[in-house]
């Protein structure tokens, strides 16, 4: 399906940004604003760039583009495409958006599974129409903080066909009684390796311990369940807590997740005692 409600969304003839455009899903009839940024070479070359979807673009968007531009010295740090994925001046409803199921006090929850079929089918596509990108699941990422953290694990889970590369900063994997850890189903069996799958968490040393908890163990139990088909590091951040903690982990999951590959003899990074 082709979808016309982002024909605004274009490539520039100058300038290195586009923001705030406002786009409507044909499949969930739901309204976005999509934020991108574009490296600084880009319309000097032909190259294609991988490319990192960004939950809660209205919130990150401008601090992840500033941390880009200070590490542009690093290959990741020249070489991506940002997309942004926000609600502009619209209701924010990252609790319909990035949560699985339901629960006490939250009724409009439980749309991630909406929110992964626009993202598969109507903006990715898009993306990868209008610009120069590495279209294949290894050139692209996608990182979320807290709610947006357990789309991530979700996408690892059930959408490792699209994306190739997972940051879950502080995942609320407490949602719905840890159901990712205890119900749901992990199934990575048609998944070939190599490459391998990246997926890095990560959580502050001031967040409640139960974050740190269930952070590594749903990171064992991925571990458990791909036999090696996934390469996964927790790191904990000494003296930060939530918020404050979205850039630097943001920082460091992007080190990880596009790092050259490894031998295929080196053991994985551990997922967490």
């Amino acid at each position: 399906m082709i979808l016309l409600a982002m024909a605004a969304l274009a490539v520039p003839v100058e300038g290195v940004d586009i923001a705030r455009r406002p786009l409507v899903s044909r499949l969930t009839g739901h309204t976005y604003r999509i934020y991108v940024h574009l490296p600084e070479d880009y319309s000097e070359s032909d190259r294609s760039y991988d490319v990192l979807y960004l939950l809660d673009g209205d919130r990150h968007f401008g601090g992840t583009v500033d941390m880009l531009r200070a590490r542009a010295e690093s290959e990741w740090g020249r070489d991506i495409i940002i997309v942004g994925i926000g609600y502009g001046k619209s209701v924010n409803r990252r609790k319909r958006d990035y949560t699985p199921v339901k629960v006490p006090g939250f009724p409009m929850g439980g749309g991630v599974k909406k929110f992964y079929k626009f993202l598969r089918k109507e903006l990715v596509p898009h993306i990868d129409r209008i610009y120069r990108t590495n279209a294949g699941r290894m050139g692209r990422c996608i990182a979320g903080h807290s709610l947006g953290g357990i789309a991530v694990c979700y996408g690892l889970m059930y959408h490792h066909d699209v994306f190739g590369r997972f940051i879950a900063i502080s995942p609320a994997l407490w949602w719905g009684g840890g159901l990712f850890i205890n119900r749901y189903k992990m199934n990575f069996a048609g998944l070939s390796a190599p490459p391998a799958l990246r997926y890095y968490s990560a959580s502050g040393s001031l967040e409640d311990p139960s974050m740190e908890a269930l952070a590594k163990q749903y990171a064992r139990r991925a571990d458990e369940k791909a036999a090696g088909k996934i390469l996964i590091r927790y790191s904990q951040f000494e003296g930060m807590g939530h918020d404050d903690i979205v850039i630097p982990a943001l920082m460091g999951g992007l080190d990880f997740v596009f790092a050259p590959d490894r031998d295929e003899n080196e053991p994985a990074s551990p997922a967490g005692p």
